[in-house]
């Protein structure tokens, strides 16, 4: 389980960058909490689960990584879902929140979860729209137009 390892220790390292980062803004106090009282106490549940996972992890024998199944099993999900976030958040302000929003939904619908394409389509169009008119329509949320507006 070398891979459950290396993912909670990635996940304290960000963890402990952002609660750095958190403690050094106002904490304020329970009353009127500061703008870094709640990415302190995110960033410290995160260090105390990853710590948690880390050490329920470890095993006694040094096992050999399998590096196919570890770069072509188990994160292959994550690695794809990590390139089609950052894509969608490259391209959010040029192309809007409703042609980003369908485009995400189909492409992870498609390449992420297997879906046919057509269907993957049609999934990704209706809950971008769906989100558009939650988000834009009824909450009044101003978000970028892109090549819509």
């Amino acid at each position: 389980m070398k891979t459950d390892r290396m993912g909670y220790g990635i996940l304290m390292v960000i963890a402990a960058v952002g609660w750095g980062f958190s403690v050094s803004m106002p904490l304020g106090d329970l009353q009127q909490p500061g703008p870094g009282a709640f990415p302190t106490l995110i960033s410290s549940f995160l260090i105390i689960i990853s710590s948690t996972g880390l050490l329920s992890s470890w095993k006694i024998k040094n096992v050999c990584l399998d590096w196919h199944q570890f770069w072509g099993g188990e994160l292959k999900v994550v690695f794809k879902v990590m390139i089609v976030v950052a894509v969608a958040i490259y391209f959010f302000e040029a192309l809007g929140f409703l042609v980003i929003t369908a485009v995400f939904l189909s492409i992870a619908f498609w390449w992420i979860s297997g879906f046919r394409p057509f269907v993957a389509i049609g999934l990704g169009v209706a809950g971008g729209l769906g989100a558009w008119l939650f988000f834009v329509k009824l909450l009044q949320v101003p978000l970028p137009e892109g090549i819509l507006g």
